[in-house]
């Protein structure tokens, strides 16, 4: 039991520090990541924070997870959740900065882009599944019969697009975000020599079962969950 609430704790200071990251990358103020564009896009025609916007679209792409078939674990869940509470939190406190110009703004961002994953690292490695826009590209891969990466980037490009048809903030930014995120994950994997292959996912009923049989003093019997390797790969909020 000790080790679930360990692996807990990782996932919620994971996704906190990942939340902390999207922030800063927003206060670089030199335009948005794919979804962020989507959601600040959002943000503009409803009556919600950015944060809240940013739940209520994982939460859809959650539905569209389990309708095709994907695994759900409480760390999607949470994913969909705490990213958007901790968002408006932060956004509240209204500590970090906005950024004026070009050099400025490029460090904010590429300082967030590295503070995200370690939040990335954090919370993928507690176990408890991953994020629903990882679980859609890897659904959209497995539908189409299309390579992971092809998937993301079809799929960001349309969240890019609809964002930009709500006028959601748009900039280089966006194309340094898209670039440099993948770098800065494998470079913080690296380092802490984590292995994104070798995480192993737990679902929802997955989690439950283990849970009555350590309450229950009982072995459970069933199979460990296999991670995806693509998805681990290609893993990103």
């Amino acid at each position: 039991m000790l080790d679930y609430l360990k692996r807990s704790v990782r996932l919620v200071v994971g996704l906190f520090v990942f939340a902390f990251g999207v922030v800063m990358t927003y206060q670089a103020n030199l335009g948005n990541s794919p979804y962020e564009v989507l959601t600040s896009g959002l943000a503009n025609h409803l009556p919600m924070q950015v944060g809240t916007v940013s739940i209520v679209v994982s939460f859809i792409i959650v539905i569209a997870d389990w309708i095709g078939g994907e695994a759900i674990g409480f760390g999607t869940i949470a994913n969909s959740i705490l990213v958007g509470v901790f968002m408006n939190l932060i956004n509240a406190l209204d500590f970090l900065p906005l950024m004026g110009g070009w050099i400025d703004g490029l460090l904010m961002l590429v300082g967030g882009l590295f503070v995200s994953s370690i939040g990335t690292y954090l919370y993928v490695g507690s176990g408890f599944g991953a994020g629903p826009r990882d679980s859609l590209m890897v659904m959209a891969a497995r539908k189409l019969k299309v390579a992971v990466g092809t998937a993301r980037i079809g799929i960001e490009v349309i969240v890019t697009v609809i964002g930009l048809l709500l006028s959601g903030k748009f900039g280089i930014g966006t194309f340094i975000a898209a670039f440099v995120g993948g770098i800065s994950l494998q470079l913080v994997c690296g380092i802490v020599r984590f292995d994104l292959k070798k995480v192993r996912h737990e679902s929802i009923l997955d989690t439950i079962r283990r849970v009555r049989a350590i309450l229950s003093h009982t072995e459970v019997t069933s199979p460990e969950p296999e991670a995806s390797t693509d998805m681990a790969t290609e893993v990103k909020r």
